[in-house]
């Protein structure tokens, strides 16, 4: 029996083509799938089943399926607290802190905490603080700030934080947070006291204090002048009273001095009572007495 030999099948040109894709985006996946890549400025722990093995710094890292990365920032973060920090620009916002004075006011505090994972705590972060970053952050620098800003206003009179008692504040929960943050892997760059809001009672009741502490001062310094108006006014009299007593003790000494002074007086007194005047006077007298007795004052 005759038979017909077989032809060989070929696979068609989009068969091929559709392989070829195939191959390239499993291979890309594959390839995806074991490397990851690092930011510049972060650092990663790399765990291997379950195991922590190392670290990663900035750039394309290869792995095995089975191992992975958690990256920390070693940058300068902030974590703002504000009143709206919905329109905040930071990654980490949240609103501002509640509390009371020493003297019982209510006040609200807004501040930004500047800090940053060093390299080299990298490793001890991730296996005894915080699993992640956003992890690390609540329980780090939110807790811990939240809580110092609370309580160290509550250490202070509205009236000091009101003038200038917001540096030794601020100065003050700086160097605290520093301190704890570095028991936690995490460094304290920066910290900004950046507003006190005090209740609108409060505002009102100062305004009008500093209101009438101005009206006192106004007061004292138009007092001022009208006693030292009168202190002059009064110098013034006294010296004017001495001046009198100099004249009249002078008029005494030469009294004594001299006693033709008592007749020279006499006899001006009677030429002014009778109307006799000295020459080239002005006044014109009651009773002409040269007239009436004639030019050399004899008697008819």
């Amino acid at each position: 029996m005759n038979t017909r030999p077989r032809t060989p099948t070929t696979l068609p040109m989009w068969g091929c083509a559709a392989i070829f894709v195939f191959c390239a985006i499993g291979g890309f996946l594959l390839l995806g799938g074991l490397m990851t890549t690092v930011d510049p400025g972060e650092t990663c722990a790399v765990v291997t089943r379950g195991q922590v093995s190392g670290t990663w710094d900035a750039g394309w890292h290869f792995h095995l399926p089975w191992t992975s990365a958690v990256c920390y920032s070693n940058r300068s973060t902030v974590y703002e607290v504000s009143r709206e920090p919905e329109k905040s620009s930071q990654e980490y916002r949240d609103h501002m802190v509640d509390t009371q004075t020493s003297d019982g006011q209510t006040i609200h505090i807004a501040y930004s905490a500047v800090f940053a994972v060093p390299v080299t705590e990298t490793l001890r972060v991730y296996t005894t603080i915080a699993p992640s970053e956003f992890e690390l952050v609540n329980r780090v620098v939110v807790t811990l700030s939240r809580s110092e800003v609370r309580n160290a206003f509550r250490g202070y009179k509205a009236e000091d934080l009101y003038s200038e008692g917001v540096e030794d504040v601020q100065a003050a929960v700086g160097e605290r947070l520093r301190a704890l943050f570095v028991r936690q892997g995490v460094a304290l760059q920066d910290f900004l006291i950046r507003e006190v809001e005090f209740d609108p009672d409060y505002l009102k009741a100062i305004e009008d204090q500093q209101i009438a502490q101005e009206g006192i001062k106004t007061s004292g310094f138009q007092a001022s002048a009208v006693a030292t108006a009168a202190a002059g006014e009064a110098q013034a009299r006294v010296e004017r009273a001495g001046a009198k007593a100099t004249e009249i003790a002078l008029e005494g000494q030469a009294i004594r001095d001299n006693p033709e002074v008592v007749r020279l007086r006499f006899i001006e007194n009677q030429k002014v009572q009778w109307g006799i005047l000295p020459p080239n006077s002005d006044l014109v007298p009651l009773f002409d007495v040269n007239r009436a007795f004639g030019a050399q004052g004899e008697t008819p």
